[in-house]
């Protein structure tokens, strides 16, 4: 009977500490050399700003999901950008061969749409039904199609293929 008392007492104490620990100030600044510098004490030389350690909490629904905005300064924000993350990064062979795909969809999405049947061009509407697409659809899909070949076929006109009569 003692032990389950005192295993109760001993984890009621371990949770407590981690609350205090958990609610604890952080302190930001930078030393002589320029580095960013994060501490439990705030440096007694040195000006610093408290900082609020981000427990990660998934976005609210209220917001547009997982791409919905956050200002820089609130917990939930992505880092900022550096000098370094201005290089364009390399991308992996899987993702060159999406944009690969991409770019040979959206070729191939703006040669039907430019072509001669291009009025006979069918869609689902919002009840759910075939609709031919209207000049203004048509623009609007053909304006997407091009951004999307400026967007994955590195560098290479946004013109469609030559089609076969």
């Amino acid at each position: 009977m003692n032990r389950r008392i005192w295993a109760r007492g001993s984890l009621l104490t371990i949770l407590c500490l981690y609350a205090v620990v958990a609610s604890a100030e952080v302190y930001k600044s930078v030393d002589e050399n320029g580095r960013v510098v994060f501490s439990q004490k705030p440096p007694k030389d040195a000006k610093s700003e408290v900082i609020k350690p981000r427990y990660s909490k998934p976005p609210t629904s209220q917001g547009d999901g997982p791409a919905a905005f956050v200002p820089p300064n609130q917990p939930g924000a992505m880092p900022t950008a550096t000098d370094d993350s201005a290089k364009p990064k390399e991308l992996t062979p899987e993702q060159k061969a999406a944009k690969q795909k991409n770019c040979e969809i959206a070729r191939e999405r703006l040669a039907q749409l430019q072509g001669p049947h291009a009025n006979r061009l069918q869609y689902t509407n919002d009840e759910g039904q075939l609709a031919y697409l209207t000049p203004e659809l048509l623009e609007q899909r053909i304006t997407d199609a091009q951004s999307k070949i400026t967007e994955n076929c590195d560098g290479n006109t946004a013109e469609a293929p030559a089609s076969a009569p």
